[in-house]
């Protein structure tokens, strides 16, 4: 139970992956959030808002490192759920490799998690998360692209 890492490939450019988790239109497309503050390069913001109403479900972390079209750190990632509580720190790591048919594999890996019954909760969740939250990544882009 230390870490969860989910993967997919996408019909994208490995940087207009990475770009879909630094801009606000593109996250709020394919994760559904309702605010973000977001300055994107290593030591920059990263914070997410979601749910019922404005602030339901807040992510905050810091930029740990920006390499365009490959990857994107974020560093003290924690994550505010107003049900179960505050779960943090951790790291978030998204990954983009290209393919040779154009498409790229995006890798997202989330941890180290705690211990403990709400951290048990809360790995069960991402790991079943992270798939449907990918593939509506993977659907955006495509849509996007056709734009």
């Amino acid at each position: 139970m230390n870490k969860v890492s989910a993967e997919i490939e996408v019909q994208a450019k490995p940087r207009r992956v990475i770009d879909a988790f630094l801009r606000h239109l593109d996250i709020q497309g394919w994760w559904g959030i309702s605010h973000s503050l977001v300055v994107p390069k290593p030591g920059g913001v990263w914070l997410l808002a979601w749910g019922r109403g404005a602030f339901q479900y807040v992510a905050s972390a810091r930029i740990g490192a920006l390499k365009k079209g490959k990857l994107l750190r974020l560093d003290q990632y924690c994550y505010l759920n107003p049900e179960v509580g505050i779960f943090g720190p951790m790291t978030l790591t998204v990954e983009a490799k290209p393919r040779k048919d154009r498409g790229t594999v995006v890798r997202v890996t989330q941890g180290p998690y705690g211990a403990g019954t709400r951290w048990k909760w809360y790995y069960e969740a991402t790991k079943t998360a992270w798939p449907q939250v990918l593939g509506g990544l993977a659907g955006y882009l495509q849509r996007a692209g056709k734009k």
